[in-house]
């Protein structure tokens, strides 16, 4: 394009052309829509290829135009280059194409063509059919509701046997009838004949003719008159071949007998084919084609002829004799199909055929094939049309760009000629050209930097002999050498290399790389083309790096460097030695595979925000070995950024710090733990109970000292090495006998020290102190002569009750311990309190007297009726277990069932009980008493026993006591535990029969809404509610609302500890059910129990 062309001028032809041929597209491309073409080629997406195509030339378009119009900024000889044949080929390519669109279009089309117009055809027949049988079945329904009318058919009877009888009032009905028939139907014609087929009434058009003159008529009178049924005729013409009809005749029969009619007449419907039938069949021209309809009748078995065949001939080829002969067979076939069919000297068309179901008629569709190929004309001269208008386009552009690319090349010759200047001028490499013989060269053309690498111009280079005379007198003649045999060499093109030092103008020493290519241009004649290097930087660099990389081998401090996104890119010796990984291994990672998971991402971030700040971190990091192992190290990070102030590499370097860790911690321990025992000592016991009480409500604990008898003695007489032994076997021996929890420390001398942080009862204190005492009566076997015996006595505090403070509480209970030291009674162990030593002393007989009273059989059962509140009888009774003791007598229950569940012994008393009331009641029913469900109380922990179920069920069938006899008492605190597991085991104590009843119901804290889920029978009121009857209107309230709870949850509710006739007749009158309580009978042995439910007692 000239360059004084103003860029607006440009701007408007570009606007200008592209609307050209975007007009040109969307007017083509819509007639292509319009012709299905493109719906053809790509289906439903042929709106999207439209779009895609419009905006594929276009681009196109417009990149060839922009290419010519906006030259690119800058040269690239690369691409520059002339189009000339190229060019040719493209545009005959192009419109190459044209045909073979057009024929993939005439490929591809005609089908579709033709399954479009044969379902347009299939359609077109299927809805003439669909109206014919519609006008068909009207008329033969209106003959039907004719014949079926009682009253007319008696008037025709008596109008047709009897003229002479015929009043003037029913002929005047009949015609009536008839004459709306005619008019209101629409029929051609009506007519009333007698049994000689003479015309009685005649209404709009008549036969014309006689009936003998037409046997199509005369042979459905007859069948009429044979059924007794309404008959159709096929079409037929009247003698003079004037006029086609359709008629419906209805018979008139009068009968004469079980078997005998007598026709007196008919009335024959004209339908009148020529008035609905010629229309509906009438051709049908849209878009240029025109569809031909035919009617296809026969007479009998007669081949197939079109109604109204007489007529219209030309226009309509399904009439002509040719097309029927050809075509018969699929007319005989009277199936629904589709046909191409060739007739009348290769005539072709596209046929479609819609039988009748009722009558043997066909609904032919047609139309000429010739329409089609007009149609795919039209077609591919608009194809032809949009694809010449797209090559010209194209054409143009590519001959725009053809001049412009011819013009861009012309320049390249200039361009590139000034560009080499340039890069020659900037480029520290000298490049020169030397001509002579294999023996003799001379300078024939040296670059003009030369003379920034020597000092010298390029005009003082050429001189002869300049080279020679500024060598190295060292490099001078290996120099000159190799440069004489590389002119000899007879491989012509070889790159020849070496290096020499070379004086420039000032007198400093430049190393000089030489790098050359021989040609030979004859047999003696050669040319050098070569360049120099100034490396004498380079080669001072690379010394420094050497040295750099002794020192960075050497060191004995890990490094690793890393480029600005934290991969690897190289280590020293020292980090492999200290992580164990070699730099093949590492080199690409980042050193995240090195992280010890000892710290969070906190800890990483703050070090990395810290380097973004101030470009530097250091401090201690734990990392991980190869082998696994962490290790701590003392890390520096340093940024290096590169002259932009940008991040180009990360520097760490680290020192592996294990030793020193250790170290610290060997004098951390030994500042804190006893040298001679490895026990913590005072200030790490100190430290411990503080933690203790560090809380704001710290749990209760107990701190137990602990003095050794006469340990004086021991080092006195055997020796400190004796002592410091007894010392070590007695800690290691207290430890053993310790929870994991508990902490025991060496206080100092003989002294030791327990601390147990969990104490739910204040004699575990004492059971505690017992078990240390008892293992330490064990001899102690201290070397191969000496055995010894170690006495202990123990002072106990507790926290909160005998200090606050970690100093009071030792010194209370070394207070205790001086004061079993000074008493005269033997004691081993003592609280600070005398009243705590004393309880716990009680506690822990009983628990002894229990285990041995357990043994001894010396518990005992009694049972205490339960009564039905409104019969009076006795329904069952309560287990209750008491304990004779020798010593003391009775005890009750509540002074040791507490402390049964504390030490686990409630176990082995539930067994006892179940066993018991299981064999009492089996007994029982073999003397032929009832005595009703006895209820055992299960206790909190013997319900959550694993092997309670299991339990009952070995009692149940030891005993073989019917399991519904037995009833379990479980409190609502059994249920807070694990309700899941409560509700599993009240199903499993269900499905054996077992009675479940809620002891205590009230004075827990279960939740209503579960307990609606459990399967429980009897709910049992606690006797602190009983108890305010009469005294506590609210308590009235509870009770009442308790029993009408009970009832709704369809459980059974029983009172305990009903003592006063006022808490009975209160709970009759509310409607409970039973009750227990002294106010029926105490608690009764076996034996009095048994005579309460002899069958002679009320």
């Amino acid at each position: 394009m000239p360059a004084n062309v103003h860029p607006k001028t440009k701007a408007l032809k570009l606007s200008l052309l592209y609307a050209a041929v975007a007009g040109v597209w969307i007017l083509v491309s819509d007639q292509l829509i319009s012709a299905q073409i493109l719906q053809t080629v790509f289906g439903a997406h042929g709106q999207t290829a439209k779009g895609l195509a419009f905006v594929l030339v276009t681009a196109g378009l417009l990149f060839l135009l922009l290419t010519y119009w906006l030259p690119p900024p800058k040269l690239d000889e690369s691409n520059i280059k002339p189009l000339n044949r190229g060019l040719i080929f493209t545009l005959t390519g192009l419109l190459a194409l044209v045909p073979i669109i057009a024929a993939m279009i005439v490929f591809l089309q005609t089908p579709v063509l033709e399954r479009q117009t044969q379902d347009q055809l299939k359609i077109l027949a299927q809805n003439k059919t669909h109206q014919l049988h519609r006008w068909y079945q009207e008329r033969q329904a209106d003959a039907q509701i004719i014949q079926n009318d009682r009253l007319l058919d008696q008037r025709l009877q008596s109008f047709l046997s009897n003229e002479s009888a015929q009043t003037p009032g029913e002929d005047s009905i009949i015609r009536q009838r008839l004459k709306d028939l005619h008019r209101f139907y629409q029929y051609e014609g009506v007519e009333l004949l007698d049994a000689n087929y003479e015309t009685r009434l005649q209404f709009g058009r008549s036969f014309q003719d006689t009936v003998a003159q037409l046997p199509v008529l005369k042979r459905t009178l007859a069948k009429a008159a044979a059924s007794g049924q309404v008959q159709t005729t096929s079409f037929y013409r009247n003698v003079d071949d004037t006029h086609t009809h359709l008629d419906w005749v209805i018979p008139i029969q009068t009968y004469q007998g079980p078997l005998s009619t007598q026709t007196l007449g008919y009335i024959v419907v004209h339908a009148g084919p020529e008035m609905f039938i010629r229309k509906l069949l009438a051709p049908l021209t849209e878009t240029g084609k025109t569809l031909q309809l035919a009617l296809m009748h026969r007479q009998d078995d007669a081949p197939y002829q079109p109604l109204f065949a007489q007529e219209g001939n030309q226009d309509n080829f399904l009439k002509k004799s040719c097309f029927l002969e050809t075509f018969q067979p699929q007319l005989q076939a009277m199936t629904a199909s589709t046909h191409t069919t060739t007739f009348c000297d290769h005539q072709q068309a596209l046929v479609a055929v819609t039988p009748f179901e009722t009558v043997d008629w066909l609904v032919v569709a047609a139309m000429d094939r010739k329409y089609l190929l007009q149609e795919l004309y039209v077609i591919l001269l608009w194809v032809v049309l949009i694809s010449l208008i797209i090559m010209s386009a194209l054409g143009y552009a590519i001959w725009l760009l053809w001049r412009q690319q011819e013009r861009l090349y012309q320049m390249q010759l200039t361009v590139s000629n000034n560009r080499l200047q340039h890069f020659l001028s900037v480029s520290p490499n000298v490049l020169y050209v030397l001509r002579g013989t294999e023996e003799a060269v001379q300078v024939d053309y040296v670059s003009p930097n030369i003379k920034a690498l020597s000092g010298f111009s390029a005009k003082e280079a050429s001189q002869p002999d300049w080279w020679r005379d500024h060598l190295h007198q060292a490099d001078q003649t290996e120099a000159e050498r190799f440069h004489q045999n590389a002119q000899r060499s007879s491989d012509s093109g070889k790159t020849f290399a070496h290096e020499f030092r070379f004086y420039d103008k000032h007198g400093k020493v430049r190393i000089i790389r030489d790098e050359f290519r021989v040609f030979r241009l004859s047999s003696q004649e050669v040319e050098v083309v070569g360049t120099w290097q100034d490396r004498t930087n380079e080669k001072a660099q690379q010394e420094q790096l050497k040295q750099a990389q002794v020192v960075y081998d050497a060191t004995q401090e890990g490094i690793i460097i890393t480029d600005a996104e934290q991969h690897i890119l190289n280590v020293n010796a020292a980090f492999e030695r200290i992580t164990g990984y070699r730099l093949s291994e590492v080199r690409g990672q980042t050193p995240a595979f090195l992280k010890s998971n000892r710290h969070d991402r906190d800890f990483y971030r703050h070090i990395w925000r810290k380097i973004k700040q101030d470009g530097t971190w250091q401090g201690e990091i734990w990392n991980r070995r190869k082998n696994g192992e962490t290790y701590p190290e003392l890390l520096s990070i340093t940024q290096v950024d590169d002259e932009r102030g940008q991040v180009r590499y990360y520097i760490g370097v680290f020192s592996d710090i294990s030793k020193l860790k250790d170290s610290q911690a060997a004098l951390n321990y030994l500042s804190s733990h006893d040298a001679l025992t490895g026990l913590p000592n005072r200030d790490q016991l100190i430290e411990y109970l503080n933690q203790l009480l560090a809380p704001k409500k710290p749990q209760p604990f107990a701190v137990l000292m602990l003095d050794l008898d006469r340990f004086k003695y021991v080092n006195e007489s055997l020796g400190h090495e004796i002592g410091d032994a007894l010392l070590k076997a007695v800690g290691k021996r207290l430890r053993q006998n310790l929870h994991a929890n508990q902490m025991l420390a060496r206080f100092g001398g003989d002294e030791f020290v327990v601390v147990m942080p969990q104490l739910p009862h204040q004699e575990d204190a004492a059971r505690q102190a017992e078990t240390l005492i008892k293992s330490l009566n064990q001899s102690f076997q201290l070397n191969e002569h000496t055995i010894l015996n170690a006495d202990v006595s123990i002072g106990i505090s507790l926290y909160p009750y005998h200090g606050t403070d970690a100093t009071t509480l030792i010194q209370n209970a070394d207070a205790a311990l001086h004061k079993i030291k000074s008493s005269a009674n033997n004691e081993l162990y003592a609280y600070y309190t005398s009243e705590l030593t004393e309880l716990a002393h009680r506690r822990i007989d009983m628990e002894a007297r229990l285990k041995q009273g357990l043994i001894n059989n010396e518990l005992e059962m009694l049972y205490q009726p339960q009564v039905d509140l409104h019969t009076g009888e006795v329904i069952g009774a309560e287990a209750l277990i008491r304990w004779q003791d020798p010593e003391r007598g009775l005890i009750s229950p509540d002074q040791f069932i507490d402390l049964a569940e504390e030490t686990g012994l409630i176990i082995d008393i539930g067994d006892w009980v179940l066993k018991t009331v299981c064999h009492q009641g089996r007994t029982w029913l073999d003397q032929g008493l009832n005595p009703g469900r006895l209820a055992i109380n299960l206790s909190s922990r013997q319900f959550q026993d694993v092997n309670v179920i299991k339990s009952i069920e070995t009692n149940l069938a030891t005993t073989q006591l019917p399991p519904h006899y037995l009833e379990v008492e479980i409190t609502e605190s059994s249920l807070m535990h694990s309700q899941e597991r409560a509700a599993r085991r009240f199903t499993q104590l269900q499905a054996m029969g077992i009675a479940i009843a809620m002891d205590d119901f009230g004075t827990g804290y279960s939740s209503l809404a579960y307990l609606r889920n459990l399967p429980i029978d009897v709910l049992k009121i606690d006797k602190m509610f009983i108890d305010g009857i009469g005294q506590d209107p609210q308590t009235e309230e509870i009770l009442k609302a308790t029993i009408t709870m009970g009832h709704s949850l369809e459980m059974k509710v029983l009172a305990e500890g009903v003592e006063t006739r006022e808490q009975k007749d209160f709970l009759t009158q509310h409607d409970a059910d039973y009750y227990q309580g002294y106010y029926c009978a105490r608690p009764l042995s076996a034996d009095d129990y048994a005579k309460l439910i002899a069958p002679d007692q009320t």
